[in-house]
């Protein structure tokens, strides 16, 4: 008969080898399952892939079980972790985006002329843009010159390019044709195109397009109203400014018609608008 001892390490090496066969056992199923994890995926599988990006949530919902759940094919959980890092990265490009860049509208008083205004085509691409900025002389009498060239259903022939000495602009060559640059043959005017225009300059500008338009029409250039800083306007503006007030292109804030005060693109936009309506008549 075996002694207490020896019956002691006979159990001690079953326990010791059942111990090691656990663990190997334990080895071989994380084997497998790492095994399993690097098998390559095959067409078919990548067609799924594909098939579920393209369903909304189902795909986030995937994405999301492929990077963190356990078991799932390393290449899917790669997949599924830089398609989560790239739709992060968007949604703060376009966050950002819509906050630091915000679409350029005009304003809200204006939106509905300008859209009009848009929408009848004689307003440059230049000028669909930062609504609230100043308007150059250039600026001014090219959408001038193109709501005479949509009244009248024309293309207006540009001026003799000596004619005016600071710039080559066609638009501003076709209104030294049109008279609303005034010159004189043999002579070189100086137009400074890149100065501000006032509510004056403009409303001059718009009356002699209107002559241009519908020469033989009497236009009503009379004083109707005597506004408080009437001093202020210029002797050479006075019809203008008063054809734009009687016509309603212009309207008085408090008595005051601000002649000397700069106009924005918007405000442009809709007095040419405005002159497009009282010319197609």
């Amino acid at each position: 008969m075996k002694s207490e001892s020896e019956e002691s390490k006979v159990l001690e090496n079953i326990e010791a080898n059942e111990e090691k066969s656990k663990i190997n056992n334990q080895e071989n199923i994380e084997n497998k399952g790492s095994n399993n994890k690097e098998v390559s995926l095959r067409v078919l599988d990548y067609l799924l892939i594909l098939l579920i990006m393209a369903v909304p949530v189902v795909n986030i919902i995937a994405f999301l079980k492929w990077s963190f759940c356990k078991g799932v094919n390393i290449n899917k959980r790669n997949f599924g972790r830089a398609a989560l890092i790239l739709s992060i990265v968007a949604v703060i490009i376009i966050a950002a985006s819509t906050l630091l860049f915000k679409p350029d509208q005009p304003s809200e008083w204006a939106s509905e002329e300008v859209t009009a205004a848009l929408a009848n085509g004689f307003v440059p691409g230049g000028l669909t843009r930062n609504y609230g900025q100043g308007i150059t002389r250039e600026e001014a009498v090219d959408l001038l010159v193109r709501v005479y060239e949509k009244a009248k259903q024309v293309t207006v022939r540009h001026a003799d390019p000596q004619l005016v000495k600071d710039t080559e602009n066609e638009a501003v060559l076709k209104a030294a044709t049109l008279g609303i640059i005034p010159v004189t043959s043999g002579q070189t005017v100086e137009f400074r195109p890149d100065d501000p225009v006032s509510r004056q300059e403009m409303a001059v500008f718009m009356l002699r397009t209107a002559l241009a338009v519908k020469p033989e029409q009497s236009f009503n250039t009379q004083a109707r109203e005597i506004f408080a800083d009437a001093e202020e306007i210029q002797s050479w503006a006075q019809e203008g400014l008063y054809f734009a007030f009687n016509n309603k292109i212009f309207s008085s804030y408090e008595g005051r018609i601000a002649p000397a005060m700069n106009i924005n693109r918007e405000e442009a936009i809709i007095c040419a608008l405005r002159l497009y309506e009282i010319v197609e008549r």
